[in-house]
Parts: structure tokens; C-alpha cells; sequence
């Protein structure tokens, strides 16, 4: 047995049988998810729910055909458990959205982070792997916690909505609530966490509209909440993906940054409900169900990809990688696609969910009627053009430190292209996100439903001509850029012999990979600069005498929930619970007393608490 890119490497060959069960799982996963598809296609008005459903049926069988490249090597029975746990989840998830009462709800939604908690310890040979699985349980189980309370013991559509948002906050990744996201990604296999990223933690919005946003009278609540929810997770959790080393890690912050954009657009949505602006309720919903699509697609593309380059160079370190565009150029070509439009950019489909919450939140500005409106609209616009910026960084230090440049390891040097099917699977969902762009006004004209502004009115015109020619924009833009490239390569000398030089290199004889910018150095100054929020650590070994031979620079950036907050509370819970161990004492007599007295205390408690008084066992 060996070791590659922290998983088992099996040295003995699979039987038939093992194969046969192999192909099987891949087929029932497909087709199932095929099947899904066509009755999901052939009813587009059956409401909001397939805005969920669609992600999970695309990202199954993407995940399913990407599967069998990114498990080779890992042996039979650890595969035959994947795929178990695997089709289970998908199972799940598609449940979770067949759930129209509470109990089914929290059964589908128990089973779903059971069996996601099983793919996520995958490689549980590793320490971190396991470390985050056990705080992607926790937060699995917290939630649920929270969900129980809010079914049962809700009370108030308030205390409904606030315990809904923590619940389901816990899923979706929002600020505070995201430390899960950013540790589990990483440590799963690249398919399971396309899955999870692309449409598992949307489903916490499936739970919020579906029990928790449903009061007339809560409109501007809601509005408000997911506004200011919604900023704050988009700008941090894209500052954070710009100093993260870890390139699924990166993306793992990026769906927090994208979770808060899709925040915003229905922010925008119940504040024009709420305030009667039909156009900003109509683009700021179809922003956010448009958003879910397209990110479900991008993001799962890119986390194919990001599996795609572990198992080409055995590495996620960022700055140990570099020239796999070169070793492997269709792997690259996908991935700076699906990043160019999770970046936001024309002509990509980011831009068009993204381009309508920017309407949204004009027309808050040019219709508000009182101050608080228009600074919310005026601040949406500000954050959500800073974290596009920001966005565009992390991803060209992505690209560029990945992908461009020579190789900064043997590993990366010896780094080749993956399977046909792995790359069929990240190829297709960049496929379905162009085709979105031409098809978003029919899906959002007959998949919107009356609830969120869907229907005939003036809003809905606008909205689907918006649509119609950003998506001419777009494919103008694309064939013209197509062409371009095709004249570039007609023009390139064909048959003829050209001789390979090295040019003027300011007295260095043979450059290496050292002088040559890494994905910590580019992203260095942006880092520095937001450094009262990101606290980086720094570690430097300066060079030391005429001729040095070695120098290193080290910049780490943690999670500042998880530093500021969450360990803190750990370390308080720890210690207490120290404190409160003495009482196991090992003896009997010393339980019996404390439950005599727990019981005695809750007896008084009864006798003269107002609510005792009320039910009769005061008198």
C-alpha cells in the first residue's frame, strides 16, 4: 500500500465483480438523476422547489461520471462504501424537497448530513479529516437542534423566523454560522463537495421560504435581515477565499461569499414586497433563483476541476503547483472559464444573476421613499462591487498560481492530464452555464412562481427584455472572442522551423521557478491591506549573507470566526466541563443524591413559577 495527495492507494486489481458493482453504482446514479431531469423539465412551473432540484439531479450525475477517475486507487470496498453513502445522499437531499411537514423534513434532513458526514470522513486516515468531519457533524446536529425548536416549540412567526435563520443559517454557511464549510470542502472528495457546494447548502433557502418567510406582515424583517445577512457573508467570505494557500479551501470561502449574494437578492426581494416596489421584488428574486442555477453549475465545475488537479499533481497547496495549463490544458481551460464567471465577468453567466440583484438594488435608489431604503440599496451596491473585485483577485491568484508559471515541485513537473470522463463531467456543467445564459428568460418567465413576482405583469416584461439582451450581449461577445482565437491560431506559422533563444536575462543564466510570482506573493498586497480583519500570521526567514541560499515567506490566514469566536467558547465549555467532572465520582450513592436534589429543585421550581401557579400546582 502507498500513499498519493493524502489517500490509499490500492496496488491490487479489481475483480469482475467489483467492476461490474462499480459501473452499476454509475449508472444508477446517472440515469436516476437523468429521469429526475426529464419529469423535472416537463413540469418548469411546479414552483420554486426545482431551483433546488435541478442542482442536485445536474450535480449527481456530474459527480457520478467524476467519481470512478477520482477513486482510482482506492480500492474496492472503500469505493463500494462511497458509492453507497453517495447515492444515499443524493436520495436525501432529493427528499428534503418532497417534504411538505415538519417530520419528513427533519428525517430527509437527518439522513442527508448523516450520510454527507460519511463522504466527508472518506480519508479517514487523516487527522484533519477527521477533525473536520467531527465539526461538519456537529454543525449538522446543532442545526437540527435548532430546527426541532423551531417546528415544535417556535411559537411566534418572529421567534419562528430568527431560530429558522440559525437552522438553516448553519446549512446555508452565513456569518459565524460558516465555520463547517471552509473545513469539510477540503477534506471531501472533489465530486461530494461539488455536491454539497453546489446544491446541499442552497437547500437551507429551500427551508427558510418554505417555514420560516411565510407572515405578510414580516416582510421588511425578512428583507432587512437577508440584506445585512447577506452583505456581510458575501464581502468576508470573499476576503477570506483571497488569503487562503488551500485551493479548495478557496472555494469552499467563495460559496460563502456566493450564499450572501444570493442573500441580497431575496433581501431585495421581500423589502419591495414589503414597500409595494414591484421591480425591485421581481429582480431581486429572480436574481436569487437565477443565482442558485448558475452557481450550482460554476461552482461545481470548479470543485471538479480542483479534483482534477489533486489527482494530477497529488497537491491542494496552492504555491507548490504552477504550468498545469501546459500538462493538462483542457483541466485548465474549464477551470478559468467556471472562475471567470464566478468572478462575475461578461460574458459568463455569473454576470447575469449578479447584473439583475445591481438592478434590484437601483431601483431601490431611484423609488426609495424614506432614507432607510436608499442607504441599504447605496450599501448593497458598494459591497457587492467591492466583492466582485475582490472576487477577481482570488481567482486570477487561483488560475495564475496553479495553472501559469513553471512547476514549483516534482509534483507539478510530473503533473498530466485526467480521464476522459472527469473531464467530460467539468466540461458539461461549463456546457449547461452558457446555455443558461440563453436560456434564463424562459426559465425565470415560466419558473418563477406567483409567490415571488412570477406571472404577467409589466415587472416580468422588463425583466425577461433584461434578460434577453444580456444574453445577446453575451453570446456577441462570446462568438466574437471565438473568432478571434480561431484567427490568432489560422495565423500562427505552420511548417516552419523556429529557433528558441533565451532573451536578455539581466545576468541570470537559468531562472527557476523561485523568481516567479507564487499565489501567496500576488495576493500579498490585498491581504496587507485588510489585515485588521484577516489578522494573517507571518512567518519569514530573511536571506542571510551575500549569496543566500535559502528564504522563505509564510502568510496563513484563519478563520476569523472560528479564532475570535468559536475556539473561545470551546475553551470556556472545556473548562467548565472539567470543573463539572469532579462529579463523577464513581459512586452510587452521590448520583442518587444529585437526582434527589435535581428533582426536589425542579418541584419547587413548579410550585412558585408563575406558570405553575397557572396550571394548578401552586394551589
Amino acid at each position: 500500500m502507498g500513499r498519493r495527495g493524502g489517500c490509499r492507494i490500492s496496488a491490487r486489481p479489481q475483480t469482475r465483480a467489483a467492476t461490474v458493482a462499480g459501473c452499476a453504482a454509475i449508472w444508477v446514479g446517472v440515469l436516476a438523476a437523468l429521469c429526475g431531469l426529464i419529469c423535472r423539465g416537463a413540469a418548469l412551473n411546479g414552483g420554486f422547489v426545482i431551483f433546488f432540484q435541478l442542482p442536485i439531479l445536474v450535480l449527481a450525475a456530474a459527480g457520478a461520471v467524476h467519481s470512478p477517475g477520482y477513486l482510482r486507487g482506492h480500492g474496492e470496498t472503500r469505493a463500494g462504501t462511497y458509492w453507497g453513502f453517495y447515492n444515499l445522499t443524493v436520495a436525501a437531499m432529493y427528499g428534503v424537497t418532497l417534504a411538505e411537514s415538519p417530520f419528513p423534513f427533519l428525517v430527509m434532513w437527518e439522513i442527508m448530513g448523516l450520510a454527507s458526514f460519511a463522504l466527508v470522513a472518506f480519508d479517514r486516515e487523516s487527522r484533519e479529516v477527521l477533525r473536520a468531519a467531527w465539526i461538519y457533524i456537529a454543525a449538522c446536529h446543532a442545526g437540527a437542534a435548532v430546527l426541532i425548536a423551531m417546528f415544535f416549540l417556535g411559537g411566534t412567526p418572529e421567534t419562528v423566523f430568527v431560530l429558522g435563520m440559525i437552522g438553516f443559517g448553519l446549512k446555508i454557511g452565513f456569518p459565524l454560522l460558516h465555520i463547517w464549510l471552509p473545513e469539510a470542502h477540503p477534506a471531501a472528495p472533489a465530486p461530494v463537495s461539488a455536491l454539497m457546494s453546489g446544491a446541499m447548502i442552497q437547500l437551507g433557502f429551500y427551508g427558510l421560504l418554505t417555514f420560516c418567510t411565510t407572515s405578510q406582515q414580516l416582510q421588511a424583517l425578512y428583507g432587512w435581515t437577508l440584506l445585512v445577512t447577506g452583505m456581510t457573508g458575501a464581502f468576508g467570505g470573499m476576503l477570506f477565499a483571497l488569503g487562503q494557500t488551500n485551493l479548495k479551501k478557496l472555494l469552499a470561502y467563495s460559496s460563502i461569499e456566493n450564499m450572501g449574494v444570493i442573500a441580497v437578492g431575496f433581501g431585495f426581494g421581500f423589502l419591495g414586497e414589503a414597500g409595494g416596489n414591484a421591480v425591485m421584488s421581481l429582480f431581486g428574486f429572480a436574481g436569487a433563483f437565477l443565482h442558485m442555477l448558475i452557481h450550482s453549475l460554476l461552482k461545481g465545475g470548479v470543485f471538479l476541476g480542483a479534483g482534477s488537479v489533486l489527482k494530477a499533481e497529488g497537491t491542494l497547496e496552492m504555491d507548490r503547483m504552477g504550468g498545469l495549463l501546459r500538462r493538462a490544458p483542457f483541466t485548465g481551460f474549464v477551470f478559468a472559464m467556471n472562475a471567470a464567471g464566478l468572478s462575475g465577468l461578461p460574458p459568463f453567466a455569473g454576470f447575469l444573476s449578479e447584473f439583475l440583484i445591481y438592478l434590484a438594488a437601483l431601483s431601490g435608489l431611484a423609488a426609495a421613499d424614506h432614507y432607510g431604503v436608499f442607504a441599504i440599496s447605496l450599501a448593497a451596491l458598494v459591497v457587492l462591487a467591492l466583492t466582485g473585485g475582490v472576487a477577481a483577485a482570488a481567482y486570477a491568484k487561483a488560475v495564475g498560481a496553479v495553472f501559469l508559471g513553471e512547476p514549483r515541485s516534482k509534483e507539478a513537473a510530473a503533473a498530466h492530464e485526467v480521464t476522459v470522463p472527469m473531464k467530460w463531467a467539468a466540461g458539461g456543467l461549463l456546457a449547461l452555464s452558457l446555455l443558461l445564459v440563453a436560456a434564463a428568460p424562459l426559465v425565470i418567465e415560466s419558473g418563477l412562481p406567483e409567490r415571488f413576482g412570477g406571472g404577467e405583469s409589466a415587472a416580468m416584461s422588463e425583466c425577461v427584455g433584461v434578460l434577453r439582451r444580456i444574453g445577446g450581449f453575451s453570446g456577441t461577445l462570446t462568438l466574437l472572442t471565438a473568432g478571434l482565437l480561431a484567427l490568432r491560431f489560422r495565423l500562427l506559422p505552420r511548417g516552419r522551423h523556429s529557433r528558441v533563444a533565451p532573451t536578455w536575462d539581466c545576468g541570470y543564466h537559468s531562472p527557476s521557478a523561485r523568481m516567479e510570482y507564487t499565489g501567496t506573493a500576488f495576493s500579498q498586497p490585498l491581504t496587507d491591506f485588510f489585515a485588521g480583519v484577516l489578522r494573517p500570521r507571518i512567518a519569514i526567514q530573511k536571506p542571510d549573507g551575500d549569496f543566500p541560499e535559502t528564504a522563505s515567506f509564510e502568510e496563513r490566514v484563519e478563520d476569523g470566526g472560528m479564532r475570535f469566536l468559536w475556539q473561545p467558547v470551546c475553551r470556556i465549555l472545556s473548562e467548565a466541563a472539567q470543573k463539572i467532572h469532579v462529579l463523577q465520582s464513581g459512586s452510587l450513592h452521590w448520583y442518587i443524591l444529585v437526582m434527589v436534589l435535581t428533582l426536589l429543585a425542579m418541584l419547587l421550581w413548579a410550585f412558585v413559577s408563575p406558570a405553575g401557579m397557572e396550571g394548578g400546582l401552586g394551589r
